[in-house]
């Protein structure tokens, strides 16, 4: 989720509110790091005399070691049908791997675990309903109302769809009917979109040392004129949200490439990302666990495309409120 600056040219009459960029539920990083990162702030806070009040509490990692207990609690210990080395029945497969990697190796062990009682942490299932063109499909007309039946429920579905960064599919064909039009736009104001490789594309399309995970602005046109249908439906495209900044420091554990001659006091935009636990019974559709267990912030250089804590302009950071 980002901070997300509703596009006006009038700037009195600028709001702010949060958009969702994306949801994972395979590997996700930062379940260690957030809650030590916390931890490591509030003690910095409580040096400089700060209210400690305000600095929230994140323990993402003791949360999501409660969560895998209990998850093993529900398991019968008469339907094992996972062994390790022949002498440990396995319980809960917890999983940082990329579910939808597709080299053999991987996919037989994946395999052998899908078809085995163990409680996967996630399940492939999962995995694919929260891949980038799973949500695509759901930001299209008609779909979240398939899960919010009721008349009343009107107001929850405006509130969801708010959240949502716009989304479309890319390749020509008979059943994307908004492909010539969401062409045209990208030609008019080609610096209003982001095109964002899809998870499976990595393992499936391309050669991964290859592949080019984001095209923005002019290099999206150039690149959809040379890409054939495979291609075009490995990607999807978005709006291009313009965050809110703030000045901030950032600080690095070694010696990198400063944007800026030095100057680690710099516009930066926050990335916040909501950590949560779900089990439950496919079988029979009951939810036995559903909690939120904490909370990550990135914060990276406003100058910089991508988020991820491998690129040395972002690094963890907490929440801290003001009035």
């Amino acid at each position: 989720m980002i901070c997300e600056k509703n596009s006006n040219d009038n700037d009195v009459s600028k709001t702010y509110e949060l958009k969702q960029i994306e949801v994972n539920g395979t590997s996700v990083g930062g379940l260690a790091s957030s809650e030590l990162t916390t931890k490591l702030h509030k003690r910095i806070l409580s040096k400089l005399g700060l209210n400690l009040a305000n600095s929230l509490e994140n323990p993402t990692l003791s949360n999501t070691v409660e969560a895998l207990y209990k998850a093993c609690l529900t398991l019968d210990e008469n339907d094992f049908s996972l062994r390790l080395d022949q002498r440990h029945d396995v319980a809960v497969v917890f999983n940082q791997e990329n579910m939808l990697n597709k080299r053999k190796n991987l996919m037989k062990v994946r395999r052998i675990i899908e078809r085995s009682t163990a409680i996967k942490a996630p399940s492939l299932i999962a995995a694919l309903a929260h891949s980038k063109i799973v949500q695509q499909v759901l930001s299209e007309p008609g779909m979240v109302e398939r899960f919010f039946p009721n008349p009343e429920e009107a107001p929850l579905i405006k509130a969801i769809r708010d959240t949502y960064a716009k989304m479309w599919r890319i390749e020509e064909n008979e059943n994307n009917e908004q492909f010539s039009e969401i062409i045209e736009r990208v030609k008019k104001q080609p610096n209003n979109f982001v095109m964002k490789l899809t998870e499976y594309a990595l393992w499936d399309a391309f050669n991964k040392d290859e592949v080019k995970k984001i095209y923005l602005g002019e290099e999206i046109l150039e690149t959809l004129s040379n890409f054939e249908a495979d291609k075009r439906r490995a990607y999807i495209l978005m709006e291009k949200l313009r965050p809110k900044s703030v000045k901030n420091h950032i600080v690095w554990a070694e010696d990198v490439e400063e944007s800026s001659g030095g100057d680690f006091f710099e516009e930066v935009t926050p990335e916040l990302g909501i950590f949560g636990t779900l089990l439950g019974n496919i079988a029979t559709g009951e939810v036995l666990h559903n909690a939120q267990i904490g909370h990550k912030l990135r914060t990276k250089l406003a100058s910089a495309n991508a988020c991820g804590i491998e690129n040395v302009k972002t690094a963890y950071d907490t929440t801290y409120l003001v009035d």
